[in-house]
């Protein structure tokens, strides 16, 4: 049964237990969803109408927010439900059946293959690029997902949470993008939440450049975003921007991570709310494991 659902192309949230189970943890914190709001306006993302790798350069670089296009953002004239409109490349927004994010309730329970990490620590910069606090650099390792190999090209933020459970957010969500040989993308997307301290992300808000800017990192250890994978969602979905190409396998932990309520603040201080509110799932599979 594995084999066939990976070859439909279905991704996989992963669920990772920081500390207690799932239950316990989803029992405390998450919210009923947020309309967003107060973010600025958004990245724009190039848009490739180019053959070959030119279309996997476009796909890769509208996850990173800010770069050339039409601006867009989470409220008012150029928010979410109107992405589709802003620019023709961005009409699949509006159109597209297989839009991210989702709830995860309902998941079929399978029995998924699990993500080996291979992720390496060096020298990155924490970006701060209007939308959003992006941490980004060079040969950061690679995870391997249904035995392929996708390289790490930068990881970011969102709060609250894009992704929800039985309808509640969580505080905030991080997003690690990985990219493969074929350009194929995979986004392991990990929920957090008040109730602990965690270095990499305080140090990660403390460099964070107030205006928009880039900053060094020093060196910079993925893992400590992460915890042990336990279990796991899985399911074929978009990117969570403009223009919301349908080209991701997903993977988002369960259980979140704890990180400190300042830190929250911190980021919340920067980005009121930078999340996509929740999309159809259609005729899609949640795989959970």
């Amino acid at each position: 049964m594995k084999r066939i659902l990976a070859g439909i192309g279905i991704i996989a949230i992963v669920g990772v237990a920081g500390l207690g189970t799932a239950k316990a943890l989803m029992s405390e914190a998450p919210t009923k969803p947020e309309t967003a709001h107060g973010a600025k306006d958004s990245h724009s993302e190039p848009q490739s109408n180019k053959p070959a790798g030119a279309g996997v350069k476009a796909a890769v670089t509208a996850l990173i927010p800010g770069k050339e296009g039409a601006h867009w953002g989470y409220e008012g004239a150029g928010g979410p439900q109107a992405w589709g409109s802003l620019n023709e490349a961005n009409k699949v927004c509006a159109s597209g059946q297989e839009q991210s994010p989702i709830d995860l309730t309902g998941g079929v329970d399978a029995e998924i293959s699990n993500i080996a990490l291979h992720w390496k620590p060096g020298a990155w910069n924490v970006v701060n690029n209007g939308h959003t606090i992006q941490v980004e650099g060079k040969d950061g390792g690679y995870a391997t997902i249904d035995g392929e190999r996708y390289d790490l090209l930068q990881f970011h933020f969102h709060t609250p949470s894009e992704h929800t459970i039985d309808g509640h957010n969580y505080p905030m969500e991080v997003h690690f993008v990985h990219k493969n040989a074929e350009g194929k993308l995979a986004v392991i997307g990990v929920l957090m939440m008040p109730g602990g301290e965690n270095l990499l992300f305080t140090t990660i808000m403390d460099k964070a450049p107030k205006e928009e800017g880039s900053v060094s990192a020093g060196t910079v250890e993925q893992r400590g975003l992460i915890a042990p994978i336990n279990g796991m969602y899985r399911y074929q979905g978009s990117l969570t921007t403009p223009p919301c190409s349908e080209t991701v396998l997903w993977t988002v932990l369960s259980t979140p991570i704890l990180v400190s309520q300042e830190d929250v603040a911190r980021f919340k201080a920067l980005f009121p709310a930078n999340a996509r509110p929740v999309q159809p799932i259609n005729r899609r599979y949640v795989l959970r494991d």
